[in-house]
């Protein structure tokens, strides 16, 4: 990673591949067993999306079953992209 200066002068850390590649190298010592993500919006679905992708189960909930049906379809869809462009390792 390095880091580069925004318009603000507060530093970031970009991945020095741009960010493009999704890897998941977990430390199972760190790792919970299994999560649950409350919110099957745009942005639980794809927290979801990345705890499965470092092997963690994850359970997707929302109070609207409807949009816990988006969610997961929004989950299934990237990860089928994600899997197809190899950004998945």
């Amino acid at each position: 990673m390095h880091s580069g200066s925004t318009r603000r002068g507060v530093r970031r850390s970009v991945p020095r591949d741009g960010g493009r590649r999704m890897t998941a190298e977990p430390r199972p010592e760190t790792l919970p067993g299994r999560v649950a993500v409350v919110g099957a919006g745009a942005m639980g679905a794809n927290i979801a999306l990345t705890f499965e992708a470092a092997g963690v189960p994850a359970v997707l909930v929302d109070a609207d079953l409807n949009r816990a049906r988006a969610g997961l379809e929004v989950v299934e869809q990237t990860a089928a992209t994600y899997a197809r462009q190899g950004l998945f390792t």
